[in-house]
């Protein structure tokens, strides 16, 4: 774990930015999501508040709600996590920003 900022000053969250290329961060965003699920793990907390945007990388933070595919609530999890990234990218103009093809896009 290490601090992601510059001269003190922490990186801006995902919903604090304007973002140049919204495409390609979604594009990042759902690259870090497929790397978690086929490591096992949901987030369970996903959100534009949740993702640091450091040097125009993606950071996901907060991770201490993650959980394993065989939790209980896992899928519930991922759904909510899935309900979030397409509300924010949707909203910034992603046309494959869509729940289903999230969906799709992280199981495989």
């Amino acid at each position: 774990m290490e601090f992601l900022g510059e001269k003190g000053l922490p990186s801006a969250k995902l919903q604090d930015v304007v973002l140049e290329n919204p495409q390609k961060t979604f594009n990042e965003v759902l690259d870090n999501m497929k790397k978690l699920y086929k490591e096992k793990l949901v987030h369970a907390d996903l959100s534009p508040y949740n993702i640091l945007i450091h040097k125009g990388q993606v950071f996901f933070i907060d991770m201490s709600q993650a959980v394993l595919l065989d939790h209980p609530h896992a899928q519930d999890f991922l759904e909510k996590d899935v309900e979030n990234i397409s509300k924010y990218f949707s909203k910034e103009g992603v046309k494959d920003a869509e729940y289903e093809k999230i969906m799709e896009k992280i199981k495989g």
